[in-house]
């Protein structure tokens, strides 16, 4: 399910309790050119009639639970390659290092950033403005010392026990905790984490690298 796509309202529906009654009374009202119209008595036909109009069964997850919060981008979990892209706002984030890089570990500011999930890989990228992206949104090279054109390399990541999670948010935030509660362990861009860490400074502007649109690499993903 594609949530950057814009749309237009169809219908509303209206839902009527009783206090001296158990049961609901519902009403369809159809939307015309924004404008709510009269309201009819929903029926079973009416039922049916809704349904057809649905996002086909192949971009619902059948047994996947939770309300859709406003960083979930997109996610088709429906066939073999399993998708999900959400993004993060600006925040600080705890970075580990390996012993061998002898490197100090701490906090340290992160962009805004777009994760894209596929079945047990993880590709991340910058952007450069604190908000929702959008298909026009450049994104960024994301300058991690485990990341390569987009790509983690997940090293020792336990990333099975994402197998089994059925709530999109926590797949999100289960791989937001991976990321960050692992060690880098690769030679890039060390020198910039390590300043940032100690100056507490928050990403310079100058460091956003644009590699694409989010359309590219979105229709690159997509499942």
């Amino acid at each position: 399910m594609n949530l950057l796509t814009t749309l237009d309202p169809k219908f509303v529906l209206t839902g009527y309790e009783s206090k001296s009654d158990d049961g609901i009374y519902m009403e369809l009202y159809n939307v015309h050119n924004g404008k709510l119209q009269s309201g009819k008595p929903l029926t079973k036909d009416t039922l049916n009639a809704m349904i057809k109009l649905c996002k086909p069964q192949n971009e619902i997850m059948p047994g996947f639970t939770s309300v859709i919060p406003e960083k979930i981008l997109y996610f088709n979990y429906s066939g073999p390659k399993q998708v999900l892209m959400w993004w993060t706002k600006e925040r600080k984030a705890p970075m580990y290092f390996t012993k061998e890089l002898k490197m100090t570990n701490g906090p340290a500011w992160q962009p805004a950033m777009l994760w894209i999930s596929i079945n047990q890989s993880l590709y991340v990228y910058f952007l450069e403005k604190n908000k929702k992206p959008n298909m026009k949104t450049i994104l960024c090279d994301a300058l991690f010392p485990n990341v390569s054109k987009g790509h983690l390399c997940n090293g020792t990541m336990p990333t099975d026990q994402i197998k089994e999670e059925k709530d999109i948010v926590k797949i999100a935030e289960r791989w937001e905790q991976l990321f960050y509660n692992s060690e880098f362990s690769h030679k890039m861009h060390l020198k910039l984490w390590a300043h940032l860490i100690e100056t507490k400074q928050r990403f310079p502007k100058d460091q956003f690298k644009p590699v694409a649109t989010f359309q590219k690499i979105f229709n690159e993903h997509k499942a």
